[in-house]
């Protein structure tokens, strides 16, 4: 704005005649491009707020087999942005480097694509900047199967509230036994269970933080261990 007024003053030869036979009048014009110049100043300080924020990691599906896809979106909300432009940074685990899948302006929020060949408990970290540094971080843990395991467990979403309760899916890609239990330990020093559940089972986190749950299957008839599952839940 400032430098299109001062542009006006001088393309306008009536205007500047009249400033040099008027000494307040060329005052008044400078002190107006003095503000615009301040004005547009503060605008662009205001353009991120670089305090650093937590991305929020969600992935889909919630029970992930090797040799798949997993969709992971990242939001921050409460971000503030005008025309900024936000790159994306990905790790999908600890021994692999930061993937920069995006490059785009004035982005809430961004997805990306991961396939493990191996199973296993991973933990997907995501991070965004904008201009000088990093803008918003976040990571979440989660466990790979095998694509034919036979049982599978996973919290019902990505992330759950401490205080209340988590649920957990129980899956089964082969048969079970008829007279069967599942033993659960939720890994947070609570003593484990053995419930009777096919579908679904809740749990009450007292605490946030990183849980590993492990579920075994067993056949009430012999006592046998049939199969065991393993899942992350992510408390806040």
């Amino acid at each position: 704005a400032s430098i299109w007024f001062m542009r006006y003053l001088l393309r306008n030869q009536e205007v500047r005649m009249s400033m040099l036979h008027r000494p307040n009048a060329l005052i008044v014009a400078l002190s107006i491009v003095l503000v615009l110049s301040i004005v547009s100043c503060g605008e662009d300080d205001d353009a991120v707020d670089y305090t650093q924020v937590d991305a929020i990691i969600t992935y889909k599906p919630l029970i992930p087999t090797t040799g798949s896809n997993i969709l992971f979106t990242s939001t921050y909300p409460g971000v503030t942005y005008k025309g900024v432009r936000f790159v994306h940074y990905w790790m999908p685990d600890s021994t692999s480097d930061w993937h920069i899948y995006s490059d785009l302006p004035g982005a809430f929020g961004s997805s990306f694509e991961y396939s493990y060949e191996l199973p296993g408990h991973y933990k997907m970290r995501y991070a965004v900047t904008a201009g000088s540094g990093t803008y918003a971080y976040g990571e979440v843990s989660f466990y790979v199967y095998e694509q034919y395991t036979g049982l599978f467990i996973a919290p019902s979403e990505s992330f759950s509230r401490a205080e209340r309760e988590t649920q957990f899916v129980v899956g089964y890609s082969r048969p079970k036994p008829v007279n069967h239990a599942l033993r659960w330990d939720f890994g947070d020093g609570s003593a484990t269970e053995e419930r009777i559940a096919d579908s679904t089972i809740t749990h009450y986190y007292t605490s946030p933080g990183t849980y590993n749950v492990q579920c075994i299957l067993l056949n009430r008839d012999t006592g046998e261990a049939v199969d065991t599952a393993h899942a992350v839940a992510n408390v806040e």
